[in-house]
């Protein structure tokens, strides 16, 4: 594994668990240490039980409980995990559509597919 690689998945985790840790903060409090040892464990369980479109309601019943434990409220936990998932999936999915559809890649498949002359 290149250490380019390495370092872009290190990021991107690290992104992913600070993004989550300050949605949560926006709705309780929550102890540094703690909070991320609980978004890990969050994200773990998440990645253990891939059952469910895009993870939906894995991830919010996963941050109900380790949160639940932290003393962070069930709506707390539950709002903060499913902002996560319109910030990471569904806004960056409705703007590509957007995109896809200014540029008719789907109003005409056919003559995307066409090899320009």
């Amino acid at each position: 594994m290149s250490r380019s690689l390495l370092f872009y998945t290190v990021a991107q985790v690290a992104v992913y668990l600070g993004q989550f840790y300050l949605l949560i903060r926006a709705f309780a409090p929550l102890p540094l240490r703690s909070g991320l040892s609980a978004v890990a464990a969050i994200m773990w369980s998440k990645t253990l039980l891939p059952v469910s479109l895009g993870d939906l309601g894995i991830r919010e019943s996963a941050s109900i409980y380790f949160l639940g434990k932290l003393q962070v409220s069930e709506a707390a936990a539950f709002d903060s995990a499913l902002l996560l998932f319109a910030v990471n999936v569904l806004l960056p999915a409705v703007a590509g559509f957007a995109v896809l559809m200014k540029s008719r890649v789907l109003q005409n498949p056919k003559a995307s597919m066409q090899e320009p002359t």
